[in-house]
């Protein structure tokens, strides 16, 4: 082609990842009404039971059987027909290539803020991962999550957060969903969500907020923008068991934290640090008067 256009040209055209100016020059392309048969052909693929060696077996009989006709015969469609396998091996190249997910993970003690394709912002909290398809993303703005994280989503078609614990359907909105510990957590604080799960539907709007247990029971309660500071660099806790706080700081730091010698029973409120172990130690246990004993880099002990 002029312009020296490739396969990665022709993938970066269907995924949109063409500039304007690229696209231009791409849509003058001598090849470029080529190039839409096969986008044309390549969306007829998308069926989950296609069985790509059954499809190369069968074009390579074809071959065998042209070898049996004439001399003519014999030395053209064998050219056709490898030319044909070739034109099915891109097809189902491209196609696996278009519908591939990108995945974001975070481990202990870190954070990440990701920019979907239509602008829309996911921060996602440690030890989460989300997971979504770029291909016609406008049009099906849906993904795979768990573990917590915080939506600024740009108005546009459906938007839908699929978790194993329940699925949260939105337009325009800003929302916090939490799948730790297997307990399912969403947080309206801005527009409105529709909360799904297997037992219970909800329709949230700002303020508003849902838990369902392990059990399957529900609670209703209320989201304050000032409880969610962990996007902020912290960590809250309003009559929390110290267990979970504990639990909490060891995800943070990526530590472990001995606490046999102490009551982990106990209620508390207030809020740590997410960037210093030291302060967040000394924030949390020191107006309890429990200690803390540091190891190593890794473990804690903790008593009275």
């Amino acid at each position: 082609m002029d312009k020296n256009y490739n396969n990665e040209h022709f993938v970066r055209w269907l995924n949109n990842d063409l500039s304007a100016e690229e696209l231009i020059e791409f849509k003058k392309s001598p090849k470029f009404s080529l190039y839409q048969k096969i986008a044309e052909t390549s969306s007829e693929l998308n069926t989950p039971g296609l069985d790509e060696d059954k499809l190369l077996r069968s074009i390579e009989n074809r071959i065998k059987t042209e070898k049996q006709k004439t001399t003519k015969v014999r030395k053209l469609v064998p050219k056709i027909l490898y030319g044909a396998v070739a034109s099915i091996v891109l097809l189902i190249s491209v196609f696996s290539f278009l519908n591939r997910s990108t995945t974001y993970s975070t481990s202990n003690g870190e954070q990440l803020v990701i920019v979907l394709p239509d602008a829309s912002e996911v921060t996602l909290n440690p030890n989460s991962k989300l997971s979504f398809k770029k291909r016609n993303w406008d049009t099906n703005r849906n993904l795979q999550f768990n573990g917590e994280a915080y939506f600024k989503v740009e108005k546009g078609s459906t938007f839908e957060v699929v978790t194993t614990l329940g699925t949260v359907n939105v337009l325009g909105t800003q929302f916090n969903v939490n799948t730790k510990e297997s307990i399912f957590i969403v947080k309206c604080f801005e527009g409105k969500v529709r909360v799904n799960t297997a037992t219970h539907e909800r329709i949230l709007v700002k303020g508003q907020a849902f838990k369902q247990f392990t059990d399957a029971t529900a609670e209703d309660f209320i989201a304050t923008q000032e409880k969610l500071t962990w996007t902020k660099g912290e960590t809250a806790f309003n009559n929390a068991s110290l267990s979970k706080v504990i639990k909490a700081i060891e995800e943070q730091y990526g530590i472990t934290i001995d606490a046999s010698k102490i009551n982990s029973n106990q209620k508390i409120t207030g809020s740590y640090t997410n960037s210093n172990l030291e302060v967040a130690l000394q924030t949390v246990f020191v107006t309890l008067k429990i200690k803390t004993i540091i190891f190593d880099e890794k473990t804690i002990l903790l008593e009275k």
